[in-house]
């Protein structure tokens, strides 16, 4: 049994993400729609449950975390398309692997960055979303490229991340900073949930994520990015020298952005 929760802003994408999703559903199965307290949206299907929350993506995904029904939880995007038999594949994970506390899927649409953007990520120890799915000594994540095989990793992505609740020894949930910008709730999580067991890339399922190829850095974010990421660096005790180090690559990013915008 799967609580699919979905955090929305009112995207009209969302109405692809759940045809892709209400055939897979089983009973018991359920998809939690969060969103804004202020944002008028109605579906009508039994599988279906609507919430409101408070502003946030950390908060909105807290608020389907105290609504669920089952222990298996797969967050995803409103913005995605899941590949047929992926709920199934998911509950066949857990069974197989009893010691899993959480996995991810593959992604079709994967963007592969330029070479040296890569060059530049590795040097300044910066997210990399072809990566080996380890968390780097700054803290960021080298998030797991597609594989042929199952793997096990540190980090999940944001738009497709399930967890088992039911093996989780304690209570846990979203950190409420991150209500201030999005930006590092996700894999700080998944990162927390990897400290106490195994997270896994399981290829069989694809997702389709439609912002994946459309997301675009501007020096404003970048900003929110660096303050978001001293909060996770602090938090975690990272060492002052990778702090420094991996800050500075981007504000080195950030000023080339301004640069290039003039």
């Amino acid at each position: 049994m799967v609580s699919i929760i979905i955090c929305t802003l009112g995207s009209n994408s969302i109405h692809n993400a759940l045809k892709s999703l209400i055939s897979q559903l089983k009973e018991n199965d359920e998809i939690i729609i969060v969103k804004p307290t202020y944002l008028p949206f109605e579906y009508d299907h039994n599988k279906v449950r609507i919430v409101n929350s408070k502003k946030g993506l950390a908060a909105q995904r807290n608020t389907g975390l105290k609504n669920r029904f089952n222990d298996i939880v797969f967050f995803l995007d409103d913005d995605v398309i899941v590949d047929d038999g992926a709920v199934e594949e998911l509950k066949n994970h857990y069974k197989e692997n009893l010691f899993s506390l959480g996995c991810e899927f593959g992604v079709k649409n994967n963007v592969k960055s330029s070479f040296i953007h890569r060059i530049f990520s590795k040097f300044f120890m910066l997210t990399n979303n072809n990566g080996d799915g380890c968390v780097k000594l700054s803290s960021l994540p080298s998030f797991c490229k597609n594989t042929k095989n199952q793997k096990r990793i540190y980090c999940l992505r944001g738009f497709m991340m399930s967890f088992h609740f039911g093996r989780i020894q304690s209570e846990e949930y979203f950190d409420n900073f991150f209500d201030k910008y999005w930006w590092g709730d996700d894999f700080e999580f998944s990162m927390r949930i990897g400290k106490k067991g195994p997270l896994y890339k399981i290829p069989k399922s694809m997702i389709y994520h439609e912002g994946n190829s459309s997301v675009k850095l501007t020096s404003e974010a970048i900003k929110k990015i660096i303050f978001n990421l001293n909060y996770i660096q602090n938090k975690y005790n990272i060492s002052q020298l990778f702090k420094f180090w991996s800050i500075l690559g981007l504000l080195i990013y950030k000023n080339y952005l301004v640069w290039k915008k003039y």
